[in-house]
């Protein structure tokens, strides 16, 4: 019996085998944490907060356009349905990774209907390759930075878009009814819209669609131009020109800013270079990108990536020549008989061809989510056509191939689990980037390991002095530890390197804080807020400035602004309580307890105030509740024993009083007060013997 993947004994069998299988290797971050830029996209992004205010979705400092909306968007159900719970953003990813998966499968099956294909689909060539190509896309180790990195569904949802405009495209040209056209064309040209607005980089599909007209559907440009009618032509010109200007009017059409400036490396620091240098490394990242493909080991979230400053330089030069070889070979190959492989490989240039448009990041590895597409293709073309019609043994090579790259994504998807294990990773390999030394710093201080997280940014700083956000981030460390005038001068250089840079702004400011240098802390905080009016913090900390300054109209005005613009704010709502419980509006801090309790039932200082205020109410035992409420979440949380003891003792339940005291002085001993308040107790005891 003939083996084929696509046959009808494994076509529905083998998608849902891929299906499985990519939801086995991307299971390690179903449970990862947010990094790198997933803060400033969901966790800080107050434009993500409310679905009511769509045209605010997309105005976010993280981006001055609109061209990620269809994202932020998809940020924006996440957040209404589960806020920061990171395990649906990673499902997410994960089903449009399948989706995607799907498509490069259905693309290529409806490629062997044009009229240049459909007369090769012998021995089950369609379904075999189809089905090869698919699997290799949905389990190459390349894939995890645009899926197990929240933030780059920027990619995955823009081509999971991509492959569906030009699938329904292709569904219309093969179409037999005026209908089955006019509804695959609408849809396509809606997958298109969607794709656009969800990157950039979807600016070549217009030129897809004419390379696909050009390969399978005329086979030539001058057939194409001479095989349609002139209102066909201008028409589709028209739709051409329309959809391939919708991405540069995002920019105003300011091509020339991109190009006529110098630009300062974030891949190799010390670097500045000009457009020329920019094209000139660029053959270096097209060939980095080629090997990855190919032998995708030595995967790096952050490369090291040097400049390349003449083209007479020989890994450059190599590089382009190679490229050239290969875009050279295509183009004769597709001549003859191999013209799918001929389009996976200029799939692989044209798509590729985003990136020469400069940036200060010359190499990131989800580039490749969109130019890998057309190296699967390929390589599932050329390793059928070398069996032919051995299709047992392509089955068995192709099942080898695809087992080998699901263990490698896999293994890479380990170091996707949190931020701890990325950057480790990443220095590993780049263990010179000051960069990645401050971000594996920055992470080890937010889980708690403040010693190691010095180390690193003191190494950041070794590497590169001038690293603003080193310097913030070890500020923030002195803080903490209590050496204030450390932590000032580091927030001071942090600010002169970089004048806007709000949180070092906000660190300064909270170091004035608790010096009680208000005013100092006030003209940080407001500087700031002028900087970046959607930074939650500065808010959060001016009202406690307005607090303590009896300015409480002030303060109400920060929790308020805060609260709309984050109204999932715990902290916020609880700050505004104790702000109502001081003003002796027990009903209002009550309500604003109750809500900081809904988003946060795990806080015991939430269930402590709201025990403080009914016992301001004389409500003892509503007190109690809440005090031991307080005690389940965290049996040592010494206020609330100390505050229960008291109520015990309101209420004239003197044993109970007593345990509660005797349990507080354990943990604090110094406590006089509190010491006196149980000797009272004892001798009521006693007494009462």
């Amino acid at each position: 019996m003939r083996v084929a993947w696509g046959s009808k004994y494994f076509y529905w069998i083998g998608l849902l085998l891929l299906t499985a299988i990519v939801f086995l290797i991307y299971a390690p971050v179903l449970n990862g944490k947010f990094v790198f830029d997933d803060y400033i996209y969901i966790v800080n992004n107050p434009a993500i907060r409310h679905l009511s205010h769509l045209s605010q979705i997309g105005n976010t400092a993280a981006i001055a356009q609109i061209s990620r909306y269809v994202v932020l968007f998809s940020f924006a159900l996440n957040y209404h349905f589960s806020q920061l719970n990171v395990f649906p953003y990673h499902l997410t990813n994960i089903f449009i990774h399948i989706a995607t998966s799907l498509f490069v499968f259905w693309f290529i099956r409806l490629l062997f209907g044009t009229p240049w294909l459909i007369s090769s689909d012998k021995n089950g060539r369609r379904d075999n390759v189809a089905s090869l190509a698919a699997f290799l896309f949905a389990l190459h180790p390349v894939q995890t930075q645009a899926v197990s990195y929240i933030t780059q569904r920027c990619e995955s949802l823009a081509v999971c878009f991509y492959m569906l405009s030009l699938c329904c495209y292709l569904k219309a040209r093969l179409a037999s009814s005026s209908y089955g056209r006019a509804v695959g064309f609408l849809v396509a040209g809606v997958a298109a819209l969607l794709a656009m607005f969800s990157k950039e980089t979807t600016i070549t599909l217009p030129f897809m669609v004419i390379l696909i007209e050009v390969l399978f559907f005329h086979g030539s440009v001058k057939k194409m131009c001479s095989g349609v009618k002139l209102w066909q032509l201008w028409t589709g010109f028209a739709v051409f020109l329309a959809f391939l200007l919708i991405i540069p009017s995002f920019f105003s059409f300011q091509a020339g800013a991109f190009f006529n400036q110098k630009y300062i490396s974030q891949s190799h620091e010390g670097d500045v270079f000009t457009f020329g240098e920019y094209l000139l490394t660029q053959c270096r990242v097209a060939v980095t990108f080629l090997r990855l493909f190919f032998i995708p080991v030595g995967q790096n979230f952050d490369y090291d990536f040097l400049t390349s400053k003449t083209f007479f330089d020989p890994e450059t030069s190599g590089c382009f020549i190679l490229l050239a070889v290969i875009f050279a070979a295509a183009i004769k190959y597709g001549r003859y008989q191999g013209r799918l492989a001929s389009f996976g490989i200029l799939w692989f240039f044209l798509t590729f061809t985003p990136n020469l448009i400069p940036r200060a990041n010359v190499i990131f590895e989800h580039k490749l989510y969109l130019l890998s597409m057309g190296l699967c293709m390929a390589t599932a073309v050329l390793l059928y056509d070398v069996f032919q019609r051995k299709t047992k043994a392509f089955f068995i090579i192709g099942m080898g191939i695809a087992a080998i790259l699901a263990v490698l994504t896999y293994q890479r998807n380990q170091v996707w689990k949190d931020e701890v294990s990325l950057w480790k990773d990443v220095v590993l390999k780049s263990p010179q980037k000051s960069r990645a030394l401050n971000a594996l710093g920055a992470a080890l201080q937010n889980h708690g390991d403040e010693n190691s997280s010095l180390d690193y940014l003191n190494r950041a700083l070794m590497e590169n002095p001038d690293n603003p956000e080193a310097r913030n981030n070890r500020g923030v460390i002195y803080k903490n530890q209590g050496h204030d005038d450390l932590a000032l001068e580091d927030f001071n250089k942090a600010i002169k390197m970089w004048p806007d840079y709000v949180a070092a702004l906000n660190n300064r400011a909270t170091l004035y804080q608790k010096k009680g240098q208000y005013d100092l802390a006030v003209a940080d905080y407001e500087r700031a807020m002028q900087l970046n009016p959607t930074y939650p913090e500065i808010y959060f900390n001016l009202a406690g400035i307005y607090k303590i300054k009896g300015k409480v109209d002030l303060a109400l005005k920060m929790y308020d602004t805060l609260i709309a613009m984050s109204p999932s704010n715990s902290e916020a709502y609880n700050g505004q309580g104790i702000l109502y419980a001081d003003q002796k509006q027990y009903n209002l801090a009550l309500a604003d307890f109750e809500k900081a309790v809904k988003i946060n039932p795990q806080s015991a200082a939430i269930y402590n105030n709201m025990g403080s205020v009914a016992f301001l109410q004389a409500k003892y035992d509503e007190a109690i509740d809440c005090y031991t409420k307080a005690l389940g979440i965290d049996k040592d949380y010494a206020d609330s024993l100390k505050n229960r003891a008291v109520a015990y003792k309101a209420r004239k339940d003197f044993s109970s009083a007593l345990r509660d005291y005797d349990a507080y002085l354990m943990l604090r001993p110094a406590d006089v007060s509190a010491a006196q308040d149980r000797l009272m107790v004892f001798e009521i005891l006693k007494n009462k013997k």
